[in-house]
Order: structure tokens, then C-alpha cells, then sequence
């Protein structure tokens, strides 16, 4: 029997659409989603420091309503624009309630460091 989510999710395919791949475009996207879903009012801007800070505000506010999964496939597809392969785009702490999962074809180091466990102290490995 197939287990059924019980957290909804958001699902960014990178490189499937046209502007799929602009790191700008993309959180417009998930924030206009955010809005519909979660009718969340925050202004979706154009400029980029104001993007990412809108993006990051409306994470918390998903955040406080409930649980939700956001999926970015094809992370290494992002166009190289802005430093968005270095992920300055994406918030530095991610809520709780947010589970963000990526997908990357190359394990760069960027990539790596997002998805990398805490370090061990190697006394009590």
C-alpha cells in the first residue's frame, strides 16, 4: 500500500520550462505559490535583495501554518547568474516545518555543504 504525505508539497523542476532555470523566476514561482496554497501576502519583487528576502520571510510564514516539503530538482541547472549555483539565493536557515529536498546530477561542493550531517567529534564516533 502506498504511504500518502501528509505535509504538502511544492515541486520546481529546473530546466523543464523556459524560465525554469532563472533562480529569479523560480522564487517568484514558489511565492506565487505560496500565496495560492497558503494565502500568504507578501510582495513578490524584481529586484534580487528583495527577492531573496521576500522568499526567506515567506518560508517562516508557510512555516507557521504547517509542515511543507519543497522540491528543487535539478539543482546543477541553474543558470549561473547572480552566484545563484552558490546558493546565496536560498535562505542561510531554513524553518523547521520546511523540508527541502534538492537534486543535483554533479556533487559539487555548495551542494554538498547543504545537504552534509554535522560534523562528528572524533572521540565519540
Amino acid at each position: 500500500m502506498a504511504r500518502r504525505l501528509s505535509e504538502p508539497a511544492l515541486v520546481h523542476f529546473i530546466g523543464a520550462a523556459p524560465d525554469s532555470a532563472d533562480w529569479m523566476a523560480m522564487l517568484r514561482r514558489l511565492l506565487g505559490e505560496f500565496h495560492r496554497r497558503y494565502d500568504i501576502q507578501i510582495e513578490i519583487s524584481d529586484e534580487p535583495d528583495a527577492l531573496r528576502i521576500a522568499f526567506a520571510n515567506a518560508l517562516h510564514m508557510v512555516a507557521e501554518r504547517g509542515r511543507v516539503v519543497l522540491v528543487l530538482d535539478a539543482l546543477n541547472q541553474i543558470e549561473d547568474r547572480d552566484g545563484a549555483p552558490d546558493l546565496v539565493w536560498l535562505p542561510p536557515v531554513i524553518p523547521a516545518n520546511v523540508r527541502l529536498i534538492v537534486s543535483t546530477l554533479r556533487m559539487e561542493q555548495v551542494y554538498a555543504e547543504v545537504i552534509q550531517e554535522p560534523a562528528r567529534d572524533a572521540d565519540h564516533a
